[in-house]
Order: C-alpha cells, then sequence, then structure tokens
C-alpha cells in the first residue's frame, strides 16, 4: 500500500561510524561515572567536562545556575581545551616525547575532545585559537592573540553563517575580546594582590561586564552579586574539570 512507510537503509560511511565510537566513548564514560554521583551532580561534572551539548542538565539546575549568573559553567568552555592541551603536553613530555611530535598528538586530541562534545561554539572557537598556535610553534612563529580570535570567528561564520545568532558564540568571543582588551586594565587595579589571585579576581569581573548586555536581553536577568559567585566558584569548577578530565581518562 502507498501509504505504508518505506524504511530505507543508508550504508554507513566512515565519518558516521566514526563520530558513533566518539559518542558511544563519552556515554560510556558518563555511565560509568553515573554508577557512583547521582542525578543532577553527574549532569553537572558532564556539563563542566563535556558539555551541555553532550550532557542535558535538569531544568531545575539549569534555572539555579541562570538565576546566579553561572550558566557558563554548565557548558564546557574555553578552560577545558586548554585543560587538555596542558594535561597531554605535561605527560607526554614525561615520556620524553620529541616537542614536535607531542605537539601534533595534542593536536589529534584536541580534535578528538572537540568530537566528544558535539562541537558547540564556545569550544570550536577555543580549539581552533589553540590548534593555530600550536601550528605556529610547530612553525617557530608566533601569534597575535586578537588575530588568531578574528581569524577564528571567520573560519567558523564561513562554516556557518547562522553561528552569528547562537548565544554561545556570541557569548564566547564577546568574553574573549573582553578578555584582550580589558585584563591588563583590571590587573593595574589589584597590582598589589599576588599574580594568581589577581587572574581570579578580574576575569570573572570583566567576563560579568561585557556579557552583561546579552544576558539582559536574552533572558531578562542580571544579579550583581553573580560577579561575587563567579569569583569564589571558578576555582573550584577548575578543580572539578581537572580531576573530571582525570577520571574520565582512567
Amino acid at each position: 500500500k502507498e501509504d505504508v512507510p518505506k524504511i530505507i537503509y543508508e550504508k554507513k560511511n566512515l565519518k558516521w561510524k566514526f563520530l558513533q565510537k566518539i559518542n558511544d566513548t563519552r556515554e560510556n564514560i558518563i555511565e560509568q561515572h553515573r554508577k557512583y554521583i547521582k542525578s543532577p551532580k553527574i549532569e553537572l561534572l558532564g556539563g563542566v567536562v563535556f558539555g551541555d551539548d553532550a550532557v542535558n542538565p535538569p531544568e531545575e539546575l539549569q534555572q539555579s545556575f541562570l538565576y546566579s549568573g553561572l550558566t557558563h559553567l554548565l557548558a564546557a568552555s574555553g578552560l577545558n581545551v586548554g585543560l587538555i592541551f596542558a594535561l597531554s603536553y605535561f605527560f607526554l613530555n614525561l615520556l620524553r616525547i620529541p616537542v614536535n611530535v607531542n605537539f601534533i598528538i595534542c593536536m589529534i586530541l584536541i580534535l578528538l575532545y572537540l568530537c566528544m562534545t558535539g562541537f558547540p561554539p564556545s569550544i570550536v572557537r577555543a580549539g581552533i585559537m589553540i590548534e593555530f598556535v600550536i601550528l605556529a610553534k610547530l612553525f617557530r612563529n608566533t601569534t597575535n592573540t586578537l588575530s588568531v580570535v578574528s581569524l577564528s570567528a571567520l573560519l567558523m561564520l564561513i562554516y556557518n553563517p547562522y553561528y552569528l545568532k547562537d548565544i554561545g558564540f556570541q557569548l564566547s568571543f564577546i568574553v574573549t575580546f573582553g578578555l584582550i582588551i580589558s585584563t591588563n586594565v583590571f590587573i593595574k587595579l589589584f597590582e598589589n594582590l599576588p599574580d594568581i589571585i589577581k587572574g581570579d579576581i578580574a576575569a570573572p569581573i570583566i567576563s560579568q561586564i561585557w556579557v552583561c548586555p546579552i544576558q539582559m536581553f536574552y533572558f531578562n536577568s542580571f544579579t550583581l552579586y553573580s560577579i561575587i559567585a563567579n569569583i569564589i566558584v571558578i576555582p573550584f569548577i577548575s578543580i572539578i574539570g581537572f580531576l573530571g578530565f582525570l577520571s574520565s581518562f582512567l
């Protein structure tokens, strides 16, 4: 009969099989952790490590983070890409892998991580940037941060112009540009503090100032205590992210 649906089998290509294998690996990691960490903590950990595109946090958890100005912590960020590179480079260096080979392996691992996260704009942006920096290191060249950020945005928009309407894309690049332009100014305000503390204080303040208009436009809310909340919480999120990557690898 004409109204009976016909099932069409399409031969799966190599790309599909590869991405499916990556997806299965990520799901297996999350399920292994789920045996010991219950909801909503497992969704929080999964969001920090793999991003909210890979792990969907409960609505209640999302709302709590939204009202406190911490929504960005539920999504994988550029910090994750930096952690992947730092950990990979460190351990490969311990194994006395030649520097150039070390860089190439790190580039491959970063690409695999992008696949695991589902290619959210913030991770893609950070991934492209660090790949360019590593390539420059391979060819013994220097890079200009602002130029690398601009080139990353251009490449992403050439690939998918609709990224321009994506909130994650807007927030990621606005915060990155804000940090590049404003960090030195804010660091001078806290010049009497140790460098590690200056960074922990300046980054959340700069980020919140630059994302404030977008947050109010899309979410109709902005809380003044979100700056303090970010200053307090971000160091713990960094620790959680590091331990999450370590336990995922194990």
